[in-house]
């Protein structure tokens, strides 16, 4: 894939970015939200019940709780967390706010010790950055064309957390293999594969929109990651780890927050859609804001938009 702009590409540097250091890290943050108790005279209780109180109650805490994970100061912290968190609805961050905001500190840990850091939103220059493919929405293109936007976040560096989407038609499959190291003589079935696989994504600010600030033109995957992708595929070939039967990782409703397997971001959910009046019609809740519509009901409206009805 290639983009107007990207004339100069930079050869990948894995060693740009400890990705593996940073997951550990936020991973440790976030368990520190979980198990930090706070003390009140003889009573204690955990800092976790404290999520949904007012963003001033809970910033402070959270700030002392991880500087001496972060080897930074508390206060530079809790102005850092307050900047990430701006704008969050009604001030009362949710736990997927938090959890967001940590992993930001953890990919910026070494520039906490030099001052406050925000989140980054737009890429400054062309740069290579980690990611990791987060959910698939199954589509079609302008002309019709049926396949899949595969939406990938960002692990580590400036960009961390945020994320991206591409449209991929089926004929992409060769490409998209490539991109994730699994080889060209992979069976690959839908493009849902790729879902919860790594790669490096060349983002580029001419190739920014409005809508997306974030876009790249070219994939590349190194070795390590390539066979940590194959690994993946091939276990959600075996026996489910949450004893379902007769039930493929590719069919299942169980999203990336309750199986590593899964092959899109939420757990889909079953209700009566009135638009259809399927009563045991499937809900997708990271498919846009319409929420209403089911899965079948949400893709007929795709189309009919398309062609302009």
């Amino acid at each position: 894939m290639t983009a107007a702009g990207s004339t100069d590409i930079k050869p990948l540097d894995e060693c740009k970015y400890d990705v593996s250091n940073v997951i550990r890290l936020k991973t440790k943050l976030c368990g520190i939200l979980d198990k930090y108790r706070i003390r009140t005279g003889t009573e204690s209780y955990p800092l976790s019940r404290m999520i949904g109180d007012p963003l001033n109650d809970v910033v402070p805490v959270l700030a002392r709780a991880v500087s001496d994970t972060l080897h930074a100061d508390s206060s530079i912290i809790e102005r850092s967390l307050y900047a990430i968190l701006d704008g969050v609805e009604g001030g009362y961050p949710l736990r997927r706010d938090y959890n967001r905001a940590l992993w930001v500190l953890a990919a910026r840990a070494h520039d906490l010790r030099s001052g406050v850091v925000n989140a980054v939103v737009r890429p400054a220059y062309p740069e290579w950055v980690p990611a990791v493919c987060v959910d698939f929405i199954k589509t079609r293109d302008r002309r019709g064309t049926a396949g899949a936007a595969l939406t990938f976040r960002s692990i580590a560096g400036e960009l961390a957390t945020n994320t991206t989407m591409k449209f991929f038609t089926h004929k992409a499959r060769g490409f998209l293999k490539a991109s994730f190291g699994l080889g060209i003589r992979a069976k690959v079935g839908p493009l849902s594969t790729f879902v919860g696989m790594r790669t490096w994504l060349y983002v580029d600010p001419v190739l920014s929109r409005d809508w997306q600030p974030i876009d790249f033109d070219r994939m590349e995957c190194p070795e390590a990651w390539g066979s940590a992708n194959r690994k993946l595929m091939n276990e959600r070939k075996q026996a489910c780890i949450n004893g379902f039967h007769n039930v493929s990782c590719y069919d299942c409703g169980y999203g990336l927050e309750h199986c590593y397997r899964a092959t899109h971001a939420l757990s889909y959910r079953l209700g009566i859609c009135k638009t259809c009046n399927n009563t045991e019609a499937i809900f997708n809740e990271s498919d846009g804001p319409i929420v209403e519509l089911c899965i079948d009901c949400r893709e007929r409206e795709r189309m009919r938009k398309r062609k302009g009805r």
